[in-house]
């Protein structure tokens, strides 16, 4: 199904609350084939713990492919926001993402808690549930032996109620300092990673948090990161941080 190069957004405001919710009416008439029709759509503000909750809903579109293709559009429009809040608020947690090799990814993250809650919240499963995967995503805890050896499973369902699974081993599990584990997503099995996570204390009561992935390949690495690995990061780490913030 081809669409217009460029499109023009017609919206009408239908609410405006200052500081807590925007509602409006967007005209849908650039889809061949497809009758004009409008959806409705509101964002909602709700402060939380050291930043703003965003939430973004909005009536269905006409086919599944176009819904997932809006939700994209807004999840990079909320992350092109974040970026920009991110460099006038330097006190707002950042994560910053490097690639020391051809094989390597480095992530590191400051979070508002110490290092044994924010250690918790990596290895007790229904913690996990509620802040690990992107938002809207329902994460379940299949198998999870927090030892040496032991083997873990994760199951998640995305906005279209695909099933995606993950799985590995844990190599090393040392409260609350240091996590280590073999990574593999089903859906490309033998392409496996290792990740060592890092907390380390901060002053304040913060945690410095460092996850270091190394891939088999540069193929491998590259692969991962054009799946939007970084989109679902930050979201996790957004998620995480109000977990955190909740628990305080």
């Amino acid at each position: 199904m081809g669409l217009p190069v460029s499109t023009e957004a017609r919206n009408i405001y239908t609410e405006v609350r200052p500081k807590r919710r925007l509602a409006y009416r967007t005209k849908v008439d650039f889809v061949p084939d497809v009758p004009p029709y409008e959806i409705e759509a509101a964002v909602e503000f709700r402060a939380v713990r050291g930043g703003t909750r965003m939430t973004f809903t909005s009536s269905r579109m006409h086919n599944a492919q176009f819904q997932e293709l809006s939700r994209q559009g807004q999840m990079s429009q909320f992350d092109k926001l974040a970026r920009v809040l991110e460099r006038r608020s330097p006190s707002h947690p950042q994560v910053t993402m490097a690639l020391p090799s051809d094989h390597e990814v480095l992530i590191a993250r400051v979070f508002d808690a110490p290092p044994e809650r924010v250690f918790r919240a990596h290895v007790d499963p229904k913690a996990l549930e509620q802040w690990w995967g992107p938002r809207g995503y329902a994460t379940k805890v299949v198998t999870w032996e927090p030892r040496a050896g032991g083997a873990w499973r994760i199951v998640q369902h995305d906005l279209e109620g695909r099933e995606h699974g993950f799985r590995g081993t844990f190599r090393e599990v040392v409260p609350p300092e240091r996590l280590a584990w073999t990574f593999q997503y089903e859906g490309m099995p033998g392409h496996v990673l290792t990740e060592t996570i890092t907390f380390e204390a901060r002053r304040g009561g913060k945690t410095k948090l460092t996850v270091h992935a190394v891939y088999a390949n540069q193929e491998d690495r590259d692969g991962m990161l054009n799946t939007g690995m970084e989109w679902g990061m930050r979201q996790s780490y957004e998620r995480l941080d109000e977990l955190l913030s909740e628990r305080a």
